[in-house]
Order: C-alpha cells, then structure tokens, then sequence
C-alpha cells in the first residue's frame, strides 16, 4: 500500500500478534481501497476499514447486506462485526470466514499447468454460483461486481483438481458494492472484463440479469481459462469536440474521461464482435456510445464476426477436447444483450447441461 494512506482517517496501522477486538492478528492477506484484510489466530479473515467517516458508511451497507444473507448458499459469512480505534481513528471491522483461494487463483493454476477443469467440477462450481445468485435474488440484493477475485474457495487447493474434486465448496464474497434492487447502483467499483453492458452504460438501475452476465463471463474462463473479453486497443476518431482526440490538449479530469469512454467503446466493439449489432432501440437509448444507425462512436474498422463458437474452438475444443456447442448453448442465454430476455440464475439452474 501507498504508507501515506495510513495517516488520519486512512488504514489502520496492524502488527502481527496484535489484538483487534477478541482477535490476534497471524498475517496480512491483502489490501483494497477501502480496507486491509488479515488473517487471526483463530482461522477468521478481519477486514479493517479506513477510519474515513465515507468508508465506514460503505462497511456498514456492506455490514447490513452481510446480515441479510446468514446462512444462504455459497455466500461469504459474517461473524462478527465492532469499531476498533487506533491513532488514525475509528474502524468499522468485520471478521468472516477464510477461505483457502480464490477462483482466479484456481484457474490461474491449472492455466500454468496446462491442465483443464474436469468439467463435472465446472459444472459443480457453476451450480454454487448460480444457486448464490437465486438466493440473493430472492432477498432483491444485487452483488454488482462478480469475478474470480470475489468467489472464493473454502479448501485450500494446492494441485490441478480432478474428477474426485466435485465436492469443492464455493462462496461468492465482496459485497462491497452491493446494493438493494431500490437503490442506485455505484458507477465505480466494478471491473471492465466483467461489466454487462448496462453497467458499461452507465446505468444505475440494475437489474439481478447484470450479475448473470458477468457470472458467465466467469463461467467461460472455468472452460477456457482465458477472459472472454479482453481488453484490446483499437482505432478510434472521436470527431465531437468533448471526445477530441487529442488529449493532450485536455486538462488532467477530461483525460481520465476520454480514458474511460475509449474503454467503454472498445468493450462494446467486443460485445458486438462476438454477439452481433446492439437493437437499435437499445442503440437509441444510449447515443453517448452509438450513432443515429447504431454503430460504435468514433470506429474507423469494420467489426469483424467472432461467434462464441468461434472462441470455444479455439480456446475449449482445440486445447481441451471440451464439448463446443454444449457450452455455447448454456452460455448464450446469459450473454443477451436486453438484460430483459437475459435468462434468471433460477432458469439457468435449470438448464440441461447442468443435469
């Protein structure tokens, strides 16, 4: 971490062999934003929260959403939560269950060692995943920000899995982001492989299809281990003055946005690369991103047509000998560009190819 975020109202200043509440602290586990994260004595993960008055209100929605799911399916539990004070200030601190990975870790692994998943432990993993995302669903919470890094893995896996895995015990974590499907959605925090497109536009009314969406991006990587959509640099001439191309001539806050409208288009080039042309009422909507006829702004090449056919030959068939059109046709409904015909984790739980 930068040392001067932990100053007043920044990190909280640990050691180990401390003790933080009824906790002694072993060893870090790692950092975000908002909070450090350790491993106690006892076997508990401790998230410790800036002392910022701004991130102890996001802990305590966090704090709140954490209470509303005890006991439900693949989700992360809390276990106790208090206000510890050091000299930088008061944090707001959860303590949760430790996991042994996580399932970027998992895939990551076998992607060095060259070996796939099996796919029953696939299937295992996606059965937890989606049945998580039912039972948030049915409590109206939104996760917001689904990925390998927030998808932990309760045992601690040391080898590539095998078919005597299949037991393997999930559970999706990281509800920093979360929100209640009344309330508006954060337009940070979200990571751009995972984003559906309604979180690429913006949008802060969401629906429980965006989580799906970027849960099955995370279910191409479990067959593929490879990000379905990858960022990528392409042409781009923005012709209106706000989007001018040079960007020197912008100040510093102009830069960071022409930054991020340049990643915006160029996952939009991707969406439609692999799954055909935006409806056109979908394009009208959304004119910040999308011509009068519906094309990306500021594209000076032709998107060239890569089905997700295409992608599963040559990343699942060709690789792993994986049952192309099998996938294909479980993953397809997840990737429906109107998050209103996008199919429910509660449909996809349904689905032949996890029977």
């Amino acid at each position: 971490e930068n040392q001067d975020s932990y100053g007043p109202g920044g990190y909280c200043p640990v050691q180990p062999k401390q003790q933080i509440g009824a906790y002694c602290i072993e060893k870090k586990l790692g950092y975000g934003q908002f909070a450090t994260v350790w491993k106690t004595s006892c076997g508990k993960a401790i998230k410790i929260c800036r002392a910022d008055e701004q991130y102890a209100n996001m802990i305590q929605k966090e704090v709140n959403i954490l209470k509303a799911i005890q006991k439900a399916p693949s989700c992360v539990q809390l276990l106790d939560d208090f206000v510890h004070e050091s000299d930088n200030g008061k944090h707001k601190t959860i303590v949760m269950e430790l996991h042994g990975m996580d399932l970027y870790r998992l895939t990551q692994m076998h992607r060095h060692a060259e070996v796939h998943l099996p796919l029953a432990v696939s299937k295992s993993i996606i059965r937890q995943v989606l049945e998580g995302l039912q039972f948030l669903e049915s409590h109206n919470i939104l996760h917001t920000d689904i990925k390998p890094e927030n998808i932990l893995v309760k045992q601690h896996v040391q080898e590539p899995l095998t078919l005597d895995d299949q037991r393997i015990t999930l559970a999706i974590a990281d509800f920093g982001t979360a929100i209640r499907t009344d309330e508006k959605a954060h337009v940070y925090g979200t990571t751009f492989e995972y984003r559906s497109p309604e979180q690429v536009f913006e949008l802060t009314r969401l629906t429980h299809e965006s989580d799906v969406w970027s849960a099955a991006c995370v279910f191409y990587e479990l067959f593929a281990l490879e990000v379905l959509f990858e960022p990528k640099r392409l042409c781009l001439e923005f012709n209106e003055e706000r989007w001018a191309s040079d960007a020197s001539s912008m100040d510093s806050e102009d830069s960071r946005e022409l930054s991020t409208y340049e990643t915006d288009l160029n996952q939009l080039y991707l969406f439609i690369e692999m799954f055909g042309e935006f409806p056109r009422h979908m394009a009208k909507k959304h004119r910040r991103w999308f011509t009068a006829r519906g094309k990306v702004r500021g594209l000076q090449e032709s998107i060239d047509t890569l089905t997700l056919e295409d992608r599963l030959e040559d990343d699942v068939l060709e690789r792993w000998g994986l049952p192309v059109q099998d996938i294909a046709d479980f993953l397809r409904p997840m990737f429906r560009f109107n998050p209103n015909r996008r199919d429910s984790a509660r449909k996809m739980l349904a689905h032949s190819f996890l029977n």
